[in-house]
């Protein structure tokens, strides 16, 4: 009887005696349940001590990490709007100098119908490929590509070598585009990446129309109008 009236909590006692009682209690469960679990459980709190310390052993710097990031982007852009040069003048010259060269229009429609092909049979492969080997290789190979299209152009004087060229930029297409896109998603913040997608674009159409107009210029010089 006794102790049931020592732990009772009578009307007269002051609040706070109240809340420190009530206090202790829940310490003391917690304790005590923390307690059991670690005796079921002794792995979890050093697995849980591991994992914080190679999240922060693996942190870098964000200052840094900006500006590589920043850096890489800046180079991504610069390449693309180089490759981009020929893109405006391109589909306008094709038609024309593929007639003079004797291309009937079969032919001057397997100029485009290669870049395309080649572009769609081979993106679902560049895809699994960017994921197993990384994008610079890509990348890489996707400028190489569009070089090697370019040099085939300036000598093809026969409808094959024009053909062969079309195909070779196609493979190219799929190689370097991807490859971009996955690059600038994977080094543009979560919260810049639409704009650093945007960025890549301009690029792209800016070369396209600078190249444009000054590859007019040539073209005209050389007198090269449409068949009749």
């Amino acid at each position: 009887m006794q102790a049931a009236r020592a732990g009772s909590i009578s009307p007269a006692q002051p609040l706070s005696r109240y809340l420190q009682l009530m206090t202790k209690t829940s310490k003391a469960a917690t304790i005590g349940h923390e307690n059991e679990f670690r005796s079921r459980f002794p792995d979890a709190q050093s697995m849980s001590t591991r994992g914080q310390g190679s999240v922060k052993s693996k942190r870098r710097p964000s200052g840094s990490r900006e500006k590589t990031s920043g850096s890489m982007l800046d180079a991504v852009r610069r390449s693309i709007w180089l490759v981009s040069l020929p893109f405006g003048i391109l589909g306008f010259v094709l038609p024309i100098y593929g007639r003079e060269i004797g291309a009937d229009a079969i032919q001057i429609g397997l100029f485009f119908s290669v870049f395309s092909l080649a572009t769609v049979v081979l993106r679902p492969l560049v895809g699994a490929g960017l994921d197993r080997y990384g994008r610079r290789p890509f990348f890489l190979a996707g400028l190489a590509g569009y070089g090697a299209s370019m040099f085939a152009f300036a000598f093809a004087s026969e409808v094959w070598l024009m053909i062969v060229a079309r195909t070779l930029q196609g493979i190219a297409s799929a190689f370097l585009w991807l490859s971009t896109q996955a690059i600038t998603a994977d080094m543009a913040a979560s919260d810049e990446r639409g704009r650093a997608f945007g960025r890549v674009e301009q690029a792209g159409w800016q070369g396209a129309t600078i190249g444009a107009v000054f590859g007019y210029g040539p073209v005209s010089y050389t007198h090269l109008t449409l068949p009749t």
